[in-house]
């Protein structure tokens, strides 16, 4: 199951998109969700999202610099990741508080509707 979450600078998980196989390429999933609307119409609030790097960059989604050339781009490549960081402590205590979504507690056996919802209610109990 490939999982896309959006959370906060505290780890509150405000965005969470669990319904595409793991085959399936971020920048696919990306453009067929409704995050990509919603963050469309706030950007002009001054909202941007970090994304790692294989996501495009966009007005809205901020990416890593692919050979950073200047120091300027490589302090931005720094800072991203400091912050990008964020998302992955948070995969991190969602696997550790619920079991059933690290993989060595066993897979989830269900089929993938049951496992969505499994994946968007563990997101809940974390907030």
């Amino acid at each position: 199951m490939n999982v896309q979450m959006v959370c906060l600078a505290d780890q509150y998980i405000s965005h969470v998109n669990a319904k595409f196989p793991g085959s399936v390429h971020d920048a696919y999933i990306l453009r067929n969700i409704s995050i990509s609307y919603v963050m469309g119409q706030l950007q002009r609030h001054h909202v941007w999202l970090l994304g790692e790097s294989g996501y495009p960059n966009l007005s809205w989604l901020l990416t890593p610099v692919r050979n950073p050339r200047t120091r300027a781009e490589e302090r931005y490549n720094e800072a991203h990741g400091r912050t990008r960081r964020i998302i992955e402590r948070t995969f991190g205590l969602l696997k550790a508080r619920f079991r059933c979504l690290h993989m060595t507690g066993g897979s989830l056996f269900y089929s993938p509707k049951k496992v969505y919802q499994i994946i968007v209610a563990c997101c809940m109990l974390h907030n």
